[in-house]
């Protein structure tokens, strides 16, 4: 078995599966051009302490479940902003993916008011 497995793994095995290397449309020949991880270890740490401070709990909704962080002043415009506590609301995911959803990923603190004006999230609280 051990043979199979490393057998696998070589480059003749990696060809007969669509592996071409250079030759697959995915391949990039500039590694620079390859998105960089998310979140930094400083992010996550905020998260975490967001998070407990927060008592795990959705801010719009009061309810607890499958929970995300959402920067209402956009980072890729204020990057200041990034590590902000006051900057951040404790959200259910589905709700941040319904407002990124409607307004896209590159969305301004008065897209936010807009979303939470109309109430466009109480379908997915409840």
């Amino acid at each position: 078995m051990a043979y199979l497995h490393a057998l696998c793994s070589t480059p003749e095995s990696n060809k007969k599966k669509g592996l071409p290397g250079s030759k697959n449309h995915k391949w990039k020949t500039d590694r620079s051009l390859i998105k960089q991880k998310r979140m930094t270890t400083e992010e996550k740490w905020l998260f975490r302490d967001l998070l407990k401070e927060r008592e795990f709990k959705c801010e719009l909704t009061g309810r607890g479940g499958r929970l995300s962080i959402h920067h209402i002043k956009p980072v890729y415009l204020f990057p200041d902003e990034r590590f902000n506590k006051a900057n951040c609301i404790v959200i259910l995911k589905g709700i941040h993916k319904l407002f990124h959803t409607l307004y896209g990923m590159k969305a301004t603190d008065l897209d936010w008011i807009t979303f939470i004006e109309g109430g466009q999230y109480s379908a997915i609280s409840q």
